[in-house]
C-alpha cells in the first residue's frame, strides 16, 4: 500500500480506472455462479497478489534510494572534485561544469552553460581540441 501513498490521486485515478476495464472484460458471464470454495480460493489468490505487490513494491522503494544515494555520491565527486571537470556536447557547448571548472576559467557556472567551450581554448590547441570533441563523438 506504500505505492499507493506515493503516487499522486490523478494517476491512481487512471490505474484504478484501468484495473476496472480489464476485470469487466474478465467477468463471468450472467447467470455464472461460484461455489463457496472457489470464492474462498480466489480471495486468497487476491491475498497472495497483494503481499506480492507490496513486497515488489518495497524492492522498488529500496531500489529507488539506493540509486539515488549513488547519485548524491556521483554529484558530490562530480562538483566538488579538486580539478575542472567540463561536460561538453558533440557541438563543444557546455552542458554541466564542476565549481573548479568555472573557477578554473573565472566565471560564474550560470554564465557558463549553453556557451560554447571553444572559446576558452587558445587559438593554437583549437585544432587538437576540435579532433578531440570529433574523436569522442
Amino acid at each position: 500500500m506504500a505505492f499507493m501513498k506515493k503516487q499522486s490521486v490523478s494517476e491512481a485515478i487512471i490505474l484504478r480506472e484501468r484495473a476496472e476495464g480489464i476485470i469487466k472484460k474478465r467477468r463471468l458471464k450472467p447467470g455464472t455462479e461460484l461455489s463457496e470454495v472457489e470464492v474462498l480460493k480466489l480471495i486468497h489468490e487476491l491475498e497472495v497478489h497483494q503481499i506480492e505487490l507490496e513486497m515488489q513494491n518495497e524492492e522498488i522503494l529500496l531500489s529507488k534510494e539506493k540509486a539515488d544515494a549513488t547519485a548524491g555520491k556521483f554529484t558530490e565527486l562530480y562538483y566538488f572534485a579538486p580539478i575542472g571537470y567540463f561536460t561538453l556536447s558533440k557541438e563543444g557547448i557546455i552542458v554541466e561544469m564542476n565549481l573548479c571548472g568555472s573557477q578554473m576559467l573565472g566565471k560564474e557556472r550560470v554564465s557558463l552553460k549553453n556557451r560554447r567551450f571553444g572559446i576558452y581554448i587558445s587559438r593554437m590547441a583549437k585544432p587538437t581540441f576540435n579532433n578531440f570533441l570529433s574523436n569522442v563523438f
